[in-house]
């Protein structure tokens, strides 16, 4: 719970050695980072170990409950940390605020290389943001904003993340899942993949696609040869088109096993 978090952040103000730190599934909970924290005048102890820690690169503060306030207070001292390197927040209430402070982040950074942000509540607002960033930052290799609602108030996020995807030359693996994206952003991600060399790993399931998304994927695929994993469910896009995917990504990841029970899901 927090109240064996908080004194693991307070120390990490002085620590100087301390490269990694995974505190996930610890049941921290929503009052931690925020004024209902009990911790007096000396502010929150997640905020001051960010701006005061130079040496931590890799924080797992992953299925925590972590609140929308404690994830906008905890993003924006991010902005002025020189050294986190990986960033795992997924399965908790950060909400679009959160995710907005942390798009501002990677407008310009050159630090940040694996961000993990699944399963929180960024909303469209925060995907408009993310995808702007993405199309001009050259640093970040791994994002995963899936389960997010991205699609909520149309296409035109999915369509940023397609522009994004067309002009960011750094991204190798890209989690778009279960946004609610539509069929509209889905033929615009199918023709941005055609445009792009530099994406190995790209989940799309769950996006209430359609066929006609499953036959832009597919004639992606002929173009884009270096797509190694492209996830997506059968039962939107359609048998034929699944197949035809399924059976690409084999041969081009021989020795892997591919999972298809979710595409047999109706």
């Amino acid at each position: 719970g927090k109240d064996g978090v908080n004194p693991i952040f307070w120390a990490l103000r002085r620590n100087v050695s301390l490269v990694s730190l995974d505190l996930s599934s610890n049941e921290i909970g929503p009052k931690f980072g925020t004024e209902e924290d009990n911790l007096g005048e000396h502010g929150t102890s997640v905020v001051a170990a960010i701006e005061m820690n130079f040496t931590l690169r890799w924080l797992d503060l992953g299925n925590n409950g972590i609140s929308a306030t404690a994830g906008v207070q905890f993003c924006e001292a991010l902005k002025e940390n020189p050294s986190l390197v990986c960033l795992y927040m997924e399965n908790n209430e950060l909400d679009a605020n959160a995710g907005m402070v942390v798009a501002e982040k990677l407008m310009n950074d050159r630090q940040l290389r694996y961000v993990n942000l699944t399963e929180n509540r960024l909303s469209w607002e925060a995907g408009r943001d993310i995808a702007q960033a993405l199309a001009v930052n050259r640093t970040l290799t791994h994002l995963d904003v899936g389960g997010n609602g991205m699609g909520d108030n149309g296409p035109f996020v999915g369509e940023l993340f397609a522009t994004a995807i067309t002009k960011n030359t750094a991204l190798r693996v890209l989690n778009l899942e279960s946004n609610r994206l539509g069929p509209t952003a889905g033929a615009a991600i199918a023709k941005a993949i055609t445009r792009n060399n530099t994406l190995i790993h790209l989940k799309l399931e769950n996006n209430r696609f359609d066929s006609e998304v499953g036959e832009d994927l597919v004639n992606g695929l002929k173009v884009n040869k270096n797509l190694l994993s492209l996830g997506v469910s059968g039962v939107e896009i359609g048998c034929d088109a699944d197949e035809i995917i399924t059976k690409e990504m084999k041969q081009r990841q021989p020795g892997i096993t591919f999972d298809l029970s979710e595409h047999d899901d109706a």
